[in-house]
Formats: structure tokens, sequence, C-alpha cells
């Protein structure tokens, strides 16, 4: 992970770690990259795939997948495979992070400005569903240090995830 703290401390006395881009959000990223073929060629996300291509499966990539189709860029990319790619399963992605949410509010945004009301109410939908699923994921955890129940805790919210993308 980059932090605009930390990231001068990776710097060696050959190579100097410079921390750059911070004014600019994801999506504003994802368009720069976007401009460049070979970006597009060899942009690979995906950190559940243990191969070269992206998974189009897991949060991550299908909130790049959505911004590059948003762009008009997706074809283009051939690291995704486009016949995943499905507005319905949008509602199904779940953010569990703050930084998630952020990204897919940026998303919507541009979803917004493109007309594109089947991705934002998509999205908003996933942001609902991911509060919910939040909640209760926190109160299962509270289970983990229950006597009796805590070997429950981990394969029911398991159980609960199988179901949205991750």
């Amino acid at each position: 992970m980059s932090h605009i703290a930390t990231d001068h401390l990776f710097s060696t006395g050959h190579m100097r770690i410079v921390h750059d881009g911070a004014t600019f959000n994801r999506v504003e990223k994802t368009k720069f990259i976007s401009k460049f073929d070979i970006a597009l060629r060899e942009l690979r996300v995906c950190w559940k795939s243990r191969s070269d291509e992206n998974c189009c499966a897991c949060n991550k990539c299908y909130r790049t997948m959505i911004t590059l189709e948003l762009l008009g860029k997706l074809e283009r990319s051939s690291k995704f495979n486009l016949s995943k790619v499905d507005v319905r399963k949008i509602a199904k992605i779940y953010s569990p992070r703050h930084n998630d949410i952020d990204f897919y509010h940026q998303i919507s945004s541009l979803a917004s400005s493109k007309g594109r009301i089947d991705i934002v109410k998509a999205i908003d939908r996933s942001l609902k569903t991911s509060a919910r699923l939040n909640k209760l994921l926190k109160i299962i955890r509270s289970f983990q240090n229950k006597r009796f129940i805590w070997r429950y805790a981990q394969p029911l919210g398991k159980a609960i995830l199988s179901r949205y993308i991750t």
C-alpha cells in the first residue's frame, strides 16, 4: 500500500521513491493510463488471479472494468474478459472498506456524467447492501470471542459473503 507519509521510507542510497499523483482520485488515474495502448494491453489489477490475466470476478477487477467501460476503453484492454462484464452483477459487489466506498462514489459520479443511470442505480444498491453487510459482519465477528459459538463465526461470515463479489 502506498501512502504519502511513508513512501519516502522505501528510498535507498541508489533509488529515490517519490509519492506522486496524490491529488488525483482513482477514476482520474484510470482515465490517464487509459490513454496509453500499452497500459491498457498490460493492465493487471487483480490480487486473486494467479496468472497474467485478471479474474474479472472480484471487487477490484469489477471497479476497474466499470471505469474502463464508462471511459469507452474496456474493449481495448486485453487483460479483461469482456463477456464477464454484467451491469446486474454490480449490485452484488461488497465494499468492506472506506476506500472501496469512495472509489464507487467516484465511479457513480462518472456514470452519472455519462448518462449511465443503470450503473448509478446498481452502485447505489451495492453500497446500501455493503452498509447492511458491514453491520451484520461486525456482529458475527463479535461471536469470535463467545464460548461455544466462536467456531461458527468465520464460516457464517464466509457463507454470507459467498453470494457477493468480494
